[in-house]
């Protein structure tokens, strides 16, 4: 992870590769969003006063230097593992694929429910000029939730690759 300060309000991958890491290290962030919200930092101040670190929720250079250490000591103890190690770390790897593919579907749920509006939107455009202003509101509305869906499923797919 590279060394730079996270706090409260940060977004983005960054703070996505933290919850992750966070996660795989038995500390719960609450969802895996890329926004450090109030759960995030509640987890980081909980891995910090395990840690023996000032308790203040910001990751700056003692607690990622204290993160990447746990990790490496967890990843030292799974090779000492032998086999059964392996096998731990298949199976995270494992879920993790499993995520991705639930926010995917997750994705195109909301893609199918956008497109469903914009349907039903331009049935009204045909229907007549009485339902044609609430129509174009609707139109306009399901276009641009279409367009978040696709753009968020594009985003969570590209995280997810790196």
């Amino acid at each position: 992870m590279a060394k730079v300060m996270l706090a409260r309000g940060s977004k983005g991958l960054q703070v996505d590769v933290l919850q992750k890491t966070l996660a795989s290290l038995g500390v719960n962030p609450g969802p895996l969003d890329g926004l450090f919200g109030p759960k995030t930092e509640a987890a980081v101040k909980r891995f910090q006063k395990a840690e023996n670190l000032e308790v203040d929720g910001i990751v700056g250079p003692k607690t990622l230097a204290a993160i990447d250490a746990r990790k490496k000591k967890l990843e030292a103890a799974a090779q000492q593992r032998g086999p059964a190690g392996k096998r731990v770390v298949k199976l995270a790897a494992r879920l993790a694929a499993a995520d991705r593919a639930a926010v995917a579907k997750a994705a195109a749920a909301k893609a199918t429910a956008a497109s469903a509006a914009a349907a039903k939107a331009a049935a009204a455009l045909k229907a007549g000029p009485a339902a044609q202003p609430s129509a174009r509101t609707t139109v306009a509305g399901a276009a641009s939730g279409a367009a978040n869906a696709i753009a968020e499923a594009a985003k969570k797919a590209a995280d997810k690759q790196r």
